[in-house]
């Protein structure tokens, strides 16, 4: 997938709320102390084969984290980096960010 991105994100822990999933996984990941904007999130779902598999995506928008530097999981993540939102669409691999995207560029 050279050249191409996702977003941040992961699995939740038993019990916890999407929006306190994300928070965490913005720290886990890049090491970001993030705040959410009080937008609704974009939902998605996508059933991928005949047996049923689903996953059900949450993605949140947030306000810029000013002066606070990317430090990213080695074992998680090879690399990251800020993009505005629109280039961010034209390198994302994922179906679940490419609807987010375009969802958060339509608001």
């Amino acid at each position: 997938f050279t050249g191409h991105w996702t977003l941040p994100g992961g699995y939740l822990d038993h019990d916890e709320h999407p929006h306190a999933g994300c928070i965490r996984e913005a720290f886990e990941e890049f090491g970001l102390r993030i705040t959410l904007n009080d937008a609704a999130p974009v939902v998605t779902q996508r059933v991928f084969d005949r047996r049923g598999l689903s996953f059900l995506s949450f993605t949140y928008t947030s306000t810029e984290t000013v002066n606070q530097r990317i430090t990213v999981e080695p074992s998680e993540i090879a690399e990251g980096a800020w993009f505005p939102a629109r280039e961010a669409l034209e390198h994302a691999v994922s179906y679940f960010d490419r609807t987010a995207l375009k969802a958060h560029l339509e608001r």
